[in-house]
């Protein structure tokens, strides 16, 4: 937030930002002026990332209607305002109207306002727009007070915008994240869309356009500032070199380096005016070179200010087109990862599918996750995130604060910021590691137990290797039809092996249970046994990472849903012994395969007619046309006909054709 000093009475008429929110109505009036006080409740700091704002109208879908406790929310603004981070959703728009409160008695910063003492029910009017400027942060404003709600809905089927007193902030958090600490009322969760619907539209324009104004005036003129405060002799200002280079965040250590000053510092009464884009659009590097330079004069000085957001373009960009196709995912492959083996490269590849986001979702969540539990740093890898949190967020303020004085990013701040992007990335792949490693636990345990359990029943070789065929190629359709492309022989093998293992265990438990008076044997199985069982962890591992790779994206419990089924679900009740009716069969390596069908009971289910229905033959009646057909065909061919022969018979037929053409006519 932003306070503006002087010498004598200090910030605002010698208040703190926080303050001066507290302040009575007629001391804000007289710091600020009559004509400034309705929109001057924040002044929100215009950072670089806000120079290059961009209302995205034609993204912007939807607003929403919330009720909550006021005080909360104001604290929970206030938080977050400081935290300036782009975001990097889908393109839409929340909003919230139309708001009770659950708190009787609250203590808001608004009891010394006189236009709210007679508003009993606490009602404030807020609207949270996502993604509203081009950086995706979001815009959270509100209306408090009986006469200003009054005049927000009675204007809201009007044409002009509402133009009292209102309180915004910019949040880089989501809608659900702003309102976990608030508490809920009787107010109701509206959605309006923008449609073409004449009374919605309008509604939609206005609470839209309100955004717009709100945001437009927040630009206060110092200039204006100072003539106002000198014609109410609250302090002579003209001197004081401090106004428009105020610091809004403070020292910030060690990055104080990282920034060499600009030979010129905006004076007073300096202006800076909003770019104005094409809505929709982000311009080129080039094209922004061109804009972002700003001109500010004083008598006849000029001021050419730069803001450094090359960087910050090539993040956004990447932020918002990453991981859309494996084409693009082939892209991140890059030293900010640290040595990224392939199997790792799986695993984040199989993590972001699995939650379908980007890899700026996935940070923005995992962030999101930190917060709502605070308590969870006990792990290294919580220890990383945390950390790099808080150097995110010292970044984001120095850059900030480099936007408001006119200074420049040197390469130092750039080297720093691409450190922690570095650092979030391998963040991020140790992250998905651990995922894979618990998807691998949790398939491995199932199958283990799967195993188990038919260790008991009198399943052969054979039916083991048809069920755990019918895993390797599950898809969401059911078995036998595998959406992760074909089989390799590796793939086979890893089944055939665990197959084979278990029918030796099964062998080697039998021979234990008969060799009970005899010690030596019994050691003796006890030791294959051992061998067996580590064998089967090793081949269960190898089969678990297989299906991994082919099917990580997708919740593993979903992919044991045919080992929880009996065996008569997936057992063939006759399997066919032609290889061409069942191709998913593995069969042993030394078993013969009969191709024989001639000795088929039942000719209708044969491998030739599966699944028609038997065909019932007649013997034509004596003299019917039918029986004398089948005897023509019986008997000898007709000798060919002559040259002569099928001439007048095409004769005859064009001769046919012409008649009926005419008739016709």
């Amino acid at each position: 937030m932003t306070s503006y000093a002087h010498p004598e009475t200090g910030p605002l008429g010698g208040l703190d930002m926080d303050s001066f929110f507290d302040a009575p109505l007629e001391q804000k009036k007289k710091v600020l002026g009559e004509t400034m006080w309705p929109f001057v409740s924040i002044n929100y700091p215009r950072s670089a990332a806000k120079i290059r704002e961009l209302m995205l109208e034609k993204d912007i879908d939807t607003l929403v209607s919330l009720t909550f406790d006021e005080t909360a929310f104001v604290a929970e603004i206030e938080k977050i305002s400081d935290l300036i981070e782009p975001r990097d959703d889908n393109h839409n728009v929340d909003k919230m109207e139309d708001v009770e409160t659950g708190n009787d008695e609250p203590e808001t910063q608004y009891d010394n306002d006189p236009e709210v003492l007679n508003d009993s029910n606490n009602r404030v009017c807020c609207v949270y727009i996502s993604n509203l400027f081009t950086d995706q942060n979001n815009f959270v404003y509100y209306i408090r007070g009986t006469q200003n709600l009054n005049m927000f809905y009675l204007g809201s089927t009007g044409m002009q915008a509402f133009d009292g007193a209102v309180l915004f902030t910019i949040s880089p958090h989501p809608l659900p994240y702003l309102m976990r600490p608030i508490n809920l009322g009787s107010g109701r969760y509206k959605r309006l869309p923008k449609n073409n619907i004449p009374l919605e539209s309008i509604k939609w324009r206005y609470t839209y356009d309100t955004a717009r104004l709100a945001w437009d005036k927040s630009d206060v003129d110092l200039s204006k500032l100072q003539e106002l405060m000198e014609n109410r002799s609250i302090s002579p200002v003209r001197d004081n070199p401090s106004i428009g280079s105020q610091r809004p965040f403070g020292p910030l250590g060690p990055l104080e380096k990282a920034f060499e000053t600009h030979p010129g510092t905006a004076e007073i009464g300096a202006k800076l005016q909003p770019v104005h884009f094409v809505p929709g659009n982000l311009l080129e590097k080039d094209e922004l070179d061109r804009n972002l330079p700003r001109t500010t004069r004083q008598g006849k000085k000029h001021l050419r200010v730069r803001w450094a957001l090359d960087d910050q373009l090539e993040d956004h960009r990447m932020d918002r087109h990453a991981l859309r196709s494996d084409s693009v995912i082939e892209g991140m492959r890059d030293v900010h990862f640290g040595g990224q083996s392939e199997q790792e490269y799986l695993n984040l590849i199989m993590h972001l599918k699995n939650k379908s986001q980007t890899l700026g979702q996935l940070w923005i969540t995992l962030k999101d996750y930190m917060r709502q539990r605070p308590v969870d740093t006990e792990s290294e890898l919580a220890d990383k995130i945390i950390a790099i949190m808080r150097r995110e967020e010292e970044i984001s303020k120095a850059k900030s604060v480099a936007a408001i004085r006119g200074d420049k990013v040197t390469d130092d701040l750039k080297q720093l910021e691409g450190s922690v992007l570095a650092d979030r990335n391998r963040a991020l792949q140790e992250f998905s590691n651990t995922w894979a490693e618990k998807w691998h636990s949790i398939f491995s345990i199932a199958l283990t137990e799967e195993l188990s359990r038919r260790q008991d029943k009198t399943t052969s070789r054979s039916q083991i290797k048809r069920w755990l065929m019918d895993v390797l190629m599950h898809s969401m359709d059911g078995p036998n039809q595998s959406t992760a492309g074909p089989l390799d022989t590796q793939d086979i093998q890893a089944v055939i092996n665990l197959a084979d293992n278990f029918e030796l265990e099964r062998e080697c438990m039998d021979k234990m249970q008969g060799a009970n008076n005899d010690s030596e044997e019994s050691d003796r199985l006890d030791t294959m046994m051992d061998s067996f069982e580590e064998d089967r962890v090793k081949y269960i591992s190898d089969l678990s990472l297989r299906m991994f790779n082919r099917f990580g994206h997708m919740d593993v419990r979903k992919l044991m849903l045919l080992s929880t089924q009996p065996t008569e679900t997936w057992e063939p009740t006759d399997p066919p012994k032609d290889l061409t009716a069942n191709e998913a069969v593995i069969y042993d390596r030394n078993t013969t395969i009969d191709t024989d069908t001639s000795n088929v009971s039942n000719p209708a289910l044969s491998a030739k007619q599966l699944g028609k229905r038997p065909v019932l033959f007649e013997t034509p009646a004596e003299g019917s046309k039918a029986k004398k057909d089948k005897e023509k065909q019986e008997g000898e061919d007709e000798p060919e006909e002559t040259l002569e022969e099928a001439r007048a018979r095409l004769e005859r037929i064009i001769t046919e054709a012409n008649r009926t053409d005419e008739m016709m006519e």
